[in-house]
């Protein structure tokens, strides 16, 4: 692990920021309705938490892993740069070069492969992110509605 890693780490612990909880019902499936008048008023609002506990979390992991990205993204380049100086290529593409130093130094790969790694997860988590916001919008709709019926009939 780089030490700007540990660095940013650190550094949040010491800021003491209160951090969210995992949500109970972390891998487990849940069912989003179809039609919201099959849930009560209750259950919509329980579902409403549930949704925005899961974004919580997932927005605060977005972050660390966000934060990952962009230290191995610096380091990836610091390390290219280094083999580039160290070593005469002539011309070669900047992908030829950056597969050829990933197969010849072993530093250079393990930084990669953790990078794209994280670069990976980061996508699957935004998607998440915003699969729950679109949900809680729906949602929240659907409670607003019942609202304003409640007011008008």
């Amino acid at each position: 692990m780089p030490d700007q890693i540990k660095w940013v780490s650190t550094q949040m612990e010491k800021l003491n920021l209160p951090e969210v909880d995992r949500p109970t019902g972390l891998g487990e499936k849940y069912e989003f309705p179809d039609d919201p008048d099959t849930l009560t008023s209750n259950k919509l609002g329980q579902l409403l938490l549930r949704i925005t506990a899961y974004n919580s979390y997932v927005v605060r992991v977005i972050g660390s892993v966000e934060s990952d990205v962009l230290i191995l993204e610096t380091v990836y380049k610091e390390l290219l740069a280094k083999y580039r100086r160290d070593n005469d290529f002539g011309k070669m593409t900047s992908d030829a070069f950056e597969n050829l130093a990933a197969v010849s130094d072993k530093e250079i790969s393990e930084v990669r492969d953790r990078l794209v790694k994280r670069q990976a997860l980061l996508i699957q988590l935004k998607s998440f992110a915003s699969m729950y916001q679109l949900q809680y919008a729906a949602l929240s709709r659907e409670l607003a509605r019942r609202g304003q019926e409640l007011k008008m009939g």
